[in-house]
């Protein structure tokens, strides 16, 4: 059903058949949705927490308990609206708590995964991070700029300093930071530069 139906949050038990509720969770693509576990047990909400759980209700659920979690779910959800990239201008909107931040796609130098959060990172050390995955960004921003050369990392290709073949493969971006190439897309990295630098 979270397959089909591709739901925002999963009020999710821990004690069930077959799969207990942490069992379950390895089994499909938490990073998807929000979780919210509910227990009969206190001594699991450490164990929920670890698991990027957003809220745990105990058993017998409490009304006023169950209604602060949706609200905060909701503004949750209301404070975090969709990354959107305008191709007119190259502009970066990204949700903020207090509305959003407009940046220039020319100013972020890479952008990192952390389950279903990324991390952008900036020309001026700004570090910027939004409820997101790296995957929902990659399909809005343009890839004329920017590439994904691993699972982990989507880089600007203006910001590449320097690049090695060994080891497999790695990038050092104009921050410093280095960062694998992944095997796979090694071949394909090279192309895409070669094509971004005869576009300049």
């Amino acid at each position: 059903m979270i397959g089909h139906l591709s739901p925002d949050v999963v009020f999710l038990d821990v004690n069930m058949p077959v799969l207990d509720g942490f069992d379950f969770l390895e089994s499909v693509d938490s990073s998807k949705f929000k979780i919210v576990f509910v227990t009969a047990h206190e001594e699991h909400a450490i164990k929920a927490i670890k698991a990027k759980a957003v809220d745990y209700l105990l058993k017998p659920i409490d009304i006023k308990e169950l209604q602060q979690t949706v609200k905060r779910l909701a503004d949750h959800f209301k404070n975090n609206d969709n990354v959107i990239t305008s191709v007119q201008n190259d502009k970066v909107i990204l949700p903020a708590s207090y509305g959003f931040t407009a940046i220039n796609a020319e100013e972020i130098i890479r952008l990192e995964a952390e389950d279903c959060y990324t991390h952008i990172f900036t020309v001026n050390e700004k570090k910027i991070t939004v409820s997101k995955t790296l995957k929902e960004i990659e399909e809005k921003v343009s890839d004329r700029l920017f590439f994904r050369v691993h699972k982990s990392h989507l880089i600007n290709l203006r910001h590449i300093k320097d690049y090695s073949k060994l080891d497999g493969g790695c990038i050092t971006m104009s921050d410093g930071v280095k960062i694998q190439v992944s095997r796979r897309k090694g071949s394909e990295f090279t192309e895409k530069y070669k094509e971004f630098i005869m576009k300049q």
